[in-house]
C-alpha cells in the first residue's frame, strides 16, 4: 500500500529565528512499476503499466516512454495502473526502460521493460 508519513517542518534562519507548520510535508514511498504489458508493441497499441504508488503523491500522470520513446498519450491512471499509447519508433528497438512522470514531477521506471 502506498503510505505516507507527515511530519513537521523547520526553517530556521541565519539569525535563529524559527517557524515551524505541522502535517504540512509529507514523505511518499517511491513508486514501483512491477509489470508492463504487453512487454513489445508498436505505434499506436494500448500499454498497460501496472504497480503500487505509481501516482507517488500525485494527481495525475502528465506524460510516459516506452524505452526513451513519448508515448502519444496517457488515456488513463490511478496509483496501481497507467494505460498509454505507445509512439511512434522508425526503428525496432531492443527493451528498454518505461517511465512514467506525473503533474509534481514524481517519476516512476523500470528498465528493460519494453520493446519496439
Amino acid at each position: 500500500s502506498n503510505t505516507s508519513t507527515s511530519v513537521t517542518l523547520y526553517i530556521i534562519s541565519n539569525t535563529g529565528a524559527v517557524i515551524s507548520s505541522q502535517s504540512q510535508f509529507a514523505f511518499v514511498a517511491l513508486p514501483t512499476i512491477a509489470t508492463v504489458t504487453p512487454p513489445a508493441g508498436q505505434y499506436g497499441r494500448s500499454i498497460t503499466i501496472s504497480g503500487t504508488g505509481l501516482l507517488g503523491g500525485a494527481a495525475s500522470f502528465v506524460s510516459a516512454t516506452l524505452n526513451g520513446i513519448p508515448a502519444v498519450r496517457v488515456v488513463s491512471g490511478d496509483n496501481n495502473q497507467a494505460i498509454v499509447i505507445a509512439g511512434p519508433s522508425a526503428t525496432s528497438l531492443p527493451a528498454g526502460t518505461v517511465t512514467l512522470t506525473t503533474n509534481t514531477g514524481s517519476i516512476a521506471t523500470k528498465p528493460t521493460a519494453f520493446e519496439y
